[in-house]
């Protein structure tokens, strides 16, 4: 970018108006679809691509949040040793990245919460994870996130779906 062409992309202000702008503003499909083949055509720029590959490199350096941290704490009392921590997403299984591993038992815990795996807004169902998992022949423990808030131990596991929702 040129110097004259730069700006502020925190500055509240400008954040505050583009966000006015676009309040009550629906994209047409036809939009929604040039949309989306301008940024699949822009991984070809190598500039472009290096930097969304970097940024998800920098992703991958995240930390647990705090109700993932609470559930390793469950597993850690409750459940027998061999349950390892896969985040921020070391190992993948069937394509999949599980929140927790056991090997020696070939079971995942998939942590789901309300918002990142709302099946309305994702298209995705915990079934459609524990089918996967099931074919690459691991068990599935999914366990929701207002669970662990709520206090309800990894003891308490036949309240556990394993393999069935």
């Amino acid at each position: 970018m040129r110097a004259a062409q730069q700006i502020n992309a925190r500055d509240p202000e400008r954040s505050r108006k583009i966000s006015e702008a676009l309040t009550g503003i629906t994209r047409t499909p036809e939009t929604r679809e040039n949309m989306s083949k301008a940024g699949k055509e822009s991984w070809r720029d190598p500039a472009v691509k290096k930097r969304r590959l970097e940024a998800r490199a920098a992703a991958g350096s995240m930390k647990p949040n705090l109700v993932e941290l609470m559930l390793w704490g469950d597993i850690q009392k409750d459940l027998p040793a061999g349950w390892e921590m896969n985040i921020p997403g070391g190992r993948s299984i069937a394509g999949l990245i599980p929140d927790f591993v056991n090997e020696e038992k070939k079971q995942v815990i998939e942590m789901f919460g309300s918002h990142w795996h709302d099946e309305f807004r994702t298209g995705k169902t915990p079934a459609d994870k524990i089918a996967k998992y099931k074919d690459a022949d691991y068990d599935c423990i999914v366990v929701w996130d207002g669970d662990v808030r709520m206090g309800i131990h990894m003891v308490d596991l036949d309240r556990f779906a394993v393999g069935v929702i």
